[in-house]
């Protein structure tokens, strides 16, 4: 494991486990079953080992310790031996098979392969990080497929699934639970604890998620008995939560039972929610699952994100009014690109002293140099307004925040539930939707949630809709003020990237950065940063000049100069994330972009040497940097 004390807690883990794994079998002998009726109700010729040819009976009859489920291929990040529920179904065969038969595959595997190409390993924790030399090797090995074996239909399988089939089996699997358990979602049979019980309704929910309902009726098969297993193992779940904690209640009866902290992920309750067998989803439920899927959805898109750019939203939905409804208070606030709030305007004067103090940096080294600076005059104000009545522009926006929400990852799930999703076009689920998508905003963050229930701010969206808006109105009206100073405060960010960015005078644009975004970080430097990149507004003079000393962080007169003056980070090069040079490919053109990157092939990043550039006891140094401290631009 790449954290030591996951690995100690594994070691302990192991040492407790040790005793419980010596009596299975003593256990086993325990087992009887009638021969006769035990698979009565059984369709032997479905529950067939496809590797040994035994059915369910056979197998039973002449092995003691084995048992009969089906095939999957799981993923496993390292966290999945702390939060089993974060476990990964990729694919769900419709191959069944003995234990004992995958334990021959495996070692047969072993002898032309490695490991973790039967059972996958842990992968590494997904990372926004640029690809590099170092890291692409890597990422490929990982991303190699991992088998045992295959099934019926040529699928890959890399875990063994057990499953209910009969009484008689059951009792057989709930003996032998703790090292199959342990084995799915740690790798190691002595890695069992009781939270992966939770595990397997995890599994549950993507089982049914993995297909639609009706599909194939093995799968149905399939699917069936494994929620049967899971409904036997409710008791010792239960057991485990203890009632007061079961998943179900307290996700009803409080929304911190909603949050990660509780249900990391949603499968799981879904699967927990098949396993009750609960055959009608009543309308109080419903909301809340809707509205905890739709709160994960604005957690993951707007985790790091300005409060500016929520309040903006629920102002909107708040707020607005319809165009033909004439009232001054409707300002359009939330427009960025509106800069009919700046008042002073900018000139050739003012660009200039940033031109000279750009010539007075490269040209003149000034050892102190003036900074330059410039008056922004902002007037905004908010004005108090009260809350609009559902109109077509609210639809609009609401329509706008969920235009990014896909329910196709989730849609074979909730069918199998009977769950609806809101339905915009009812009028009275539109004011609950609007009211839910308030309520997911305000608390989007698991600490937003938590603290929203300690002070009782956070209301049931099917009876108190209307508190709902109530509630956000008075906190907006209390920090209007505050609000006000941020957006001012947003604008003036913008202006200046504005007025960076639109400038035709390279020396300007040198000044303005040095002054600004001297360290690549900041507001202005990602306002910068977007300006640049947007495509939808008009066309930025110098851009790919610009967007190149951006990259490397210095800046030379053309392209045969010898000298390159230091502009951003002192002359140390950016590598930016995947989803950046996206942006920037798409900006720039192939073109120029692959100007860019001959500019920057060899550049690296990350440790840094002393300016003088003599060579360290090791002999390295910023133009010989120690390879296993630095990563070489590789896009």
């Amino acid at each position: 494991f790449s954290k030591s004390s996951r690995q100690r807690r594994m070691d302990q883990r192991a040492v407790r486990n040790q005793a419980n794994l010596q009596l299975i079998d003593k256990k086993l002998n325990e087992l009887k079953f009638n021969e006769e009726i035990a698979f009565n109700n059984v369709d032997l010729t479905t529950f067939t080992c496809c590797l040994t040819l035994n059915n369910c009976q056979d197998m039973m009859i002449e092995s003691q310790d084995d048992i009969m489920g089906v095939g999957l291929v799981v993923e496993r990040q390292e966290h999945v031996v702390d939060a089993p529920t974060l476990i990964s179904v990729k694919h769900v065969s419709v191959t069944i098979l003995s234990r004992s038969a995958c334990d021959d595959a495996i070692k047969m595997k072993l002898n032309i392969g490695d490991a973790a190409q039967l059972h996958g390993g842990f992968i590494a924790s997904k990372t926004n990080a640029p690809t590099t030399s170092t890291n692409l090797n890597q990422r490929k090995i990982k991303n190699q497929p991992s088998e045992f074996t295959r099934g019926v239909a040529a699928e890959p399988i890399n875990t063994f699934l057990p499953l209910y089939i009969c009484d008689a089996h059951f009792e057989r699997v709930q003996v032998m639970l703790e090292p199959i358990l342990g084995y799915i979602f740690t790798l190691d049979i002595s890695g069992y604890k009781s939270d992966q019980l939770l595990g397997l309704y995890s599994i549950l929910g993507q089982m049914m998620n993995a297909s639609p309902r009706n599909n194939s009726e093995r799968e149905e098969i399939i699917l069936y008995e494994f929620k049967r297993l899971c409904h036997g193992l409710l008791p010792q779940t239960l057991e485990y939560l203890g009632q007061e904690n079961d998943i179900l209640k307290k996700f009803m009866a409080n929304p911190t039972g909603r949050s990660k902290a509780h249900i990391q992920n949603l499968m799981t309750l879904f699967g927990y929610i098949h396993a009750l067998d609960i055959k009608t989803i009543d309308e109080s439920l419903r909301y809340a699952i809707v509205e905890e899927i739709y709160r994960r959805h604005f957690s993951y898109i707007y985790h790091g994100t300005s409060d500016n750019i929520i309040n903006e939203h629920l102002q909107s939905l708040l707020y607005d009014k319809d165009d033909d409804n004439n009232n001054n208070d409707t300002n359009n606030e939330s427009n960025i690109n509106d800069f009919s709030y700046v008042k002073t305007k900018n000139d050739k004067t003012n660009d200039g002293h940033f031109g000279q103090y750009a010539r007075a940096v490269f040209k003149k080294n000034e050892k102190n140099p003036k900074i330059p600076t410039e008056n922004i005059d902002i007037e905004f104000e908010i004005p108090e307004r009260p809350i609009s009545s559902m109109n077509n522009k609210i639809r609009s926006k609401m329509i706008e925040l969920l235009s990014s929400f896909s329910i196709k990852p989730i849609q074979n799930v909730l069918d199998r539930l009977g769950i609806r999703m809101m339905d915009i076009s009812n009028e009275q689920e539109c004011l609950i939707l609007r009211s839910m998508l308030v309520q997911c905003l305000r608390f989007y963050s698991n600490e937003s949630i938590n603290s929203a229930v300690l002070n009782k701010t956070f209301f049931n969206v099917q009876t108190d809709f209307e508190r709902i808006l109530i509630v956000a109105h008075e906190e907006f009206d209390a920090n209007r003020e505050n609000l006000a100073k941020n957006k001012i405060e947003q604008i003036r960010a913008l202006e200046i990237a504005r007025r960076t960015v639109l400038t035709n005078d390279i020396g300007v644009y040198l000044g303005r950065m040095m002054v600004y975004a001297p360290t690549r970080g900041g507001k202005i430097f990602d306002t910068i940063l977007s300006l640049l990149l947007d495509r939808s507004q008009k066309q930025v003079p110098l851009l790919a000049e610009k967007i190149s000393i951006i990259f490397t962080g210095r800046y030379k007169e053309h392209r045969d100069a010898e000298k390159e003056f230091d502009v951003l980070s002192n002359g140390i090069a950016w590598f930016p994330d995947r989803s950046i040079i996206t942006r920037v490919k798409e900006a720039l053109g192939e073109d120029q972009w692959d100007d860019l990157d001959r500019l920057m092939r060899g550049r690296t990043c990350g440790h840094v040497y002393r300016l003088s550039d003599i060579p360290n006891r090791h002999g390295y140094c910023n133009s010989h940097p120690n390879p296993l401290l630095v990563v070489r631009w590789s896009p």
